[in-house]
């Protein structure tokens, strides 16, 4: 029987005049009524349990992810120290470099004062959000590509290592 099921026998024991007819059932849908309501406390107490254990493991699960993606890094670092650009195939690794370019602020404080007193130029590429201004880095990179001169911001060209 449901809550809502013994709430609505309860009602049902009391007449239209506010009198109890049955003390007797009363008493028992009252007991069954304590019972459930306690049943889903203590059920409310596992599930938040075991969302605490989930959230706990999830974490220790990011930090390995995490700690998993640093040594591909260094790895890969090392790599590019080792092969000094030079590609590397065998028959169960490809180890090829594949250029690309990146828009680096250098000094973010001096890059977003600059860009505050040049509005008219920072306006395509510098955003304006609470609480700190943002960049949108492929749009620095066509303004800097098409000429602007812009302090403080440049592109610098990877060779980044690519395992196959």
């Amino acid at each position: 029987m449901t809550l809502y099921e013994i709430n609505a026998q309860l009602d049902a024991l009391i007449d239209e005049n506010g009198e109890i007819t049955d003390f007797e059932a009363l008493d028992e849908l009252s007991i069954a009524r304590d019972e459930k309501i306690e049943n889903i406390g203590c059920f409310i107490k596992n599930l938040t349990a075991e969302v605490a254990a989930l959230k706990a493991e999830k974490e220790s699960f990011d930090e390995r992810i995490k700690a998993k993606q640093n040594k591909i890094e260094y790895l890969k670092n090392y790599l590019g120290y080792a092969l000094a650009g030079q590609p590397f195939e065998t028959a169960k690794v490809k180890i090829g470099w594949r250029k690309s370019a990146s828009t680096v602020v250098t000094d973010e404080q001096m890059f977003f004062e600059w860009a505050d007193k040049h509005r008219d130029i920072s306006a395509a590429f510098v955003k304006y959000p609470e609480p700190k201004p943002v960049v949108s880095k492929p749009e620095l990179k066509k303004a800097i590509e098409s000429g602007a001169e812009i302090p403080y911001a440049e592109i610098v060209e990877k060779n980044g290592v690519q395992i196959k």
